[in-house]
């Protein structure tokens, strides 16, 4: 067997076993605060012996004595969690454990090999890279400084904890806040605005079209396609929970002879105040994800829709990923994002919500993913200024990209 590969199989057995200790036990059963800590701080034992080989001689005695020390201390200190699982982890996930103790003195072994041979040092530096990444995963997705979110020990809050308070606390700050989560939605309503409104003036123009935001907030996409659409054959109206939102909604409207009548409701999207058949397309863009029984809500956006009408749709679909780009980033990194703004067992899956949809008449058109365009000046952004930039942007992408959002539309049938 080549040299190389072998050097490298503990790695990759251990990085195996890692993932399916974190991905799946660790989210199963929820962290204490002590893993929560602890985790962490194992995987920078590791990296603070790989990191001195990389930075040192290996023909120096001195240092192979450290690079050996270092090695028998990490082995030593991730033992430290084992009456944690004793008491909380299952009989197979203590068997996992086993193998991981096992296979940590072997990584070791083999990094002191390839720290030996001048041409293997490359492959040194791409392990210290991946176990580095995994270590600033397991900060941001266990977040060991929340100590509230340690001792609930699970980052899955209940629906109970549900917090969409925010939405009557901002004001003004829906249009103009940058260090709120808030200014991801204004960047989500620019990408969405150009599909909504093309597949809107797909339909037979003919006078009295009437068009429902529901869920619409402070009225982002109400009053973009108001400017939009004609306003010889549109109306739209906005239906949201939140008074104080909708008063916001209100005073960004705009009042022009080519725009688009607007009108604003106080409403429970549960029990719509709306005929039925009364509109031509009704839009739920980061609604469903903060409802308890999205089944209810499509089957009243069923109710009030017209045959052939379009419903249009953005949410997220519920895996690692996307609670990890969703929730665990955005309150890591985006200042004044309240915990439980959104809830990992809310999120839909897209064969979840195309089920839901044919359920209550309403037949899937396609899917598309809704992904960010990360940038370097957008990190910088976010890191140096806790902000997020008025440039920040998504794009519209193939289903097969689905990561978290998605947005689709159904058809009244």
């Amino acid at each position: 067997m080549n040299t190389w590969v072998a050097l490298l199989i503990p790695f990759l057995l251990q990085g195996l076993l890692m993932v399916v200790d974190e991905f799946h036990y660790h989210e199963k059963r929820g962290l204490g605060l002590w893993e929560r800590v602890g985790h962490p701080l194992d995987t920078l034992t590791v990296l603070i012996t790989l990191g001195f080989a990389l930075v040192s001689q290996p023909d120096v005695e001195s240092n192979r004595v450290i690079y050996i020390t270092l090695s028998a201390l990490s082995c030593v200190f991730v033992t430290k969690d084992e009456w944690v699982h004793t008491r909380e982890s299952s009989a197979g996930e203590n068997a996992l454990h086993a193998l991981l103790f096992l296979l940590h003195p072997a990584i070791f072994w083999s990094g002191f090999q390839l720290w030996h041979i001048p041409e293997f040092k490359t492959s040194l530096q791409l392990q210290f890279a991946i176990i580095l990444l995994f270590g600033l995963y397991q900060v941001i997705r266990w977040r060991p400084w929340n100590v509230r979110d340690s001792f609930l020990k699970k980052n899955m809050r209940p629906p109970s904890l549900i917090n969409t308070e925010i939405y009557s606390t901002l004001g003004e700050r829906w249009y103009t806040a940058k260090d709120d989560p808030i200014a991801l939605l204004r960047a989500e309503n620019r990408a969405r605005l150009p599909w909504v409104s093309r597949e809107l003036e797909k339909l037979n123009s003919k006078e009295g079209r009437r068009l429902l935001d529901l869920g619409c907030g402070a009225g982002f996409l109400a009053n973009s396609l108001a400017t939009r659409l004609d306003p010889h054959f549109w109306s739209i109206e906005g239906l949201d929970a939140s008074g104080p939102a909708l008063e916001v909604a209100k005073s960004q409207a705009v009042r022009a002879a080519e725009s688009c009548p607007v009108s604003y409701t106080q409403g429970d999207a549960r029990k719509l105040p709306f005929e039925d058949a009364s509109f031509d397309a009704v839009c739920a863009m980061d609604f469903l994800e903060h409802v308890e029984d999205p089944a209810q809500i499509l089957a009243e956006v069923s109710r009030v829709l017209k045959p052939g009408g379009l419903f249009f749709f953005h949410t997220f679909t519920r895996s690692a990923l996307s609670r990890f780009l969703v929730i665990d980033l955005v309150e890591a990194f985006i200042p004044n994002t309240p915990p439980g703004l959104h809830v990992e067992s809310l999120f839909i899956q897209p064969e979840e919500l195309k089920h839901l949809c044919a359920t209550h008449q309403l037949r899937p058109e396609g899917l598309q993913a809704l992904n960010p365009v990360i940038t370097p000046a957008a990190i910088a952004s976010l890191l140096f200024k806790g902000e997020i930039p008025d440039s920040f942007q998504f794009k519209i992408e193939k289903e097969s990209k689905i990561r978290a959002g998605y947005i689709g539309q159904a058809l009244k049938i």
